[in-house]
Formats: C-alpha cells, structure tokens, sequence
C-alpha cells in the first residue's frame, strides 16, 4: 500500500545564489567535489574520504556565465535542472578523462503539474544541447518505482554549492515521498529528507535549486530528483518519477532503474557511506 506522510511546510524556493548546501561537520576533502579551480580549471578531489570517491560525476556541468546552477545529464544530449532557476544559453562540464568541455542549449521543455504529473511539484524543466555530448561525459538513470514505498530509507547524494560557487556533495537518509504543502494551499508530493545533528547531512540552501539528488544502484549513480525548495531543517526535491510517462510521450529520451524495491538500494549505497542505522521517526 502506498504511504505518503503529509510535511506542513512553508516552503522557500531556492532562488537567491547568496549561500548554499549547509554540511553538517563540513570537511573540504570529504565534501568538495573539486579540491580547486572550478569552474575554469577545476581539479578533481582526491581524497580517499571523499563521499563520492569513486563514483562518476562527469554528467553534472554548470552554466558557463553562472556556475552555482547545475544540470544533470538524463541522456548523450538531455538535461534536467530547475524551472524556477534558468541557467542560460551554455552549460560546461569536467569529462571523466579532465577535458573542460562547453556545449550550446538548443531548446527546453517543461510540464505542468497536470495530466501524469498532477502529484509532482511542476518544476522540473529539460534542455536539449544542440550536439550530442563527448562520451567521456556521464548521463544517469532516473530511478522509477510506482511504489512510493521505496523512496523511503534511500541513502542520498546531495550535490549543491558552496563559496565560489564550488561544488559540494553532502549525504542524508530519505523520509521518502511526502506530501508537501506550498504557500499554504497547494498540495504536491517531493522527496523529502530531514536535517539531523549526525556529520556529512546535507540541508538546501539558496542557491542550490535544479542540483541533482543521488542514490546509488549497482556500484552506479542513479538520479532521484532535482532540487527545489526547503523550510526549516526540511529539504525537498521535484521526484523525476513523476515525470517519465510525460517524458516519454513527450519523445524525451532517458534511462531508468527498474523497480528494485529500498531495501537492494539500502545495502548497496552502504558501501558509499558505511554503516549508518535508520533514524528513529520523532
């Protein structure tokens, strides 16, 4: 049966670039997707505890006049990222091999929260590069269950930014698909996930809209949803699950991780971040 949990929230969008991610126990060499140079040169962080070691974010660019906005690769010329925050007329990536790479946007796409996406928050948005990217650069699967039950319990890769507009990933433990309650009337459902004291979790700033949400599936990233909006210590996303049918129809093309169920999420992400016990629900 599926469960929603209803979050009355007063819900701020993530609009201003004055600050960003905040990181419990915030650590440069665990943290920092960069050790330094972004976004001209940047270097990728080496460190063996950093959170993502290991794992490919070559599909996460920036816009090129604005690197504190993100998109994310669904596709060798798809991209997703936040409706209410536009990231302009190019987007740069770092390949897997270290080349700096920029590309065009040919065109976007956005669907209303009508139709197959009457439950989803309606910010999710899609550019289209006007070529195909380098194979070098990653595009991720989108994670699709029809079972609200397991986006619950998800360890999370949480991508935002930081000063200078550096990219920071930070960690936290998904409370799942909630019902999420917008300037008091509108009622959408986003993937939500709660801010505690434990070190490494990750709370949306200003600034961070459109970055991308991970959790990880056979040794892989796989995307869950784009940044959109947070009232206090309560983070949210816009669930790309909400969306693939509309993609589809749409003629959009992406990949998705067929329905695994949470708890084959849980274990494999355990070797990402290690042994951590689900917290206790207040």
């Amino acid at each position: 049966m599926v469960r929603s949990v209803f979050a009355s929230l007063v819900l701020f969008l993530l609009t201003d670039a004055a600050c960003a991610v905040t990181i419990v126990g915030y650590d440069p060499a665990l943290h920092d997707r960069f050790a330094s140079g972004y976004p001209t040169t940047p270097v990728v962080n080496s460190s063996a505890g950093f959170v993502g070691a290991g794992y490919d974010f070559s599909g996460v660019g920036w816009s090129t006049t604005e690197p504190q906005k993100s998109i994310t690769m669904i596709s060798d010329q798809y991209f997703v990222y936040s409706g209410h925050y536009p990231i302009g007329s190019e987007v740069t990536f770092r390949t897997a091999g270290g080349s700096i790479i920029t590309y065009s946007v040919d065109t976007s796409f956005s669907f209303a929260p009508t139709g197959e996406v009457s439950d989803a928050l309606g910010d999710l948005r899609i550019g289209r590069l006007t070529t195909t990217v380098s194979p070098s650069i990653a595009s991720y699967a989108i994670f699709d269950s029809s079972d609200y039950a397991d986006f619950e319990g998800l360890s999370l890769l949480v991508y935002g930014h930081g000063s200078g507009a550096s990219p920071r990933i930070g960690t936290n433990i998904s409370e799942g698909v909630q019902d999420v309650e917008i300037d008091g009337s509108l009622i959408r459902k986003g993937l939500v996930w709660d801010q505690d004291a434990l070190t490494g979790e990750a709370l949306l700033e200003s600034g961070d809209s459109g970055s991308p949400t991970f959790a990880i599936y056979n040794g892989q990233l796989v995307l869950l949803g784009t940044h959109y909006g947070v009232g206090g210590t309560t983070s949210v996303d816009d669930l790309l699950a909400l969306y693939l049918e509309s993609l589809t129809a749409a003629g959009i093309p992406y990949s998705s991780v067929p329905e695994p169920g949470k708890m084959a999420f849980f274990l494999l992400a355990l070797g990402l971040i290690g042994m951590r016990r689900k917290r206790q629900s207040s």
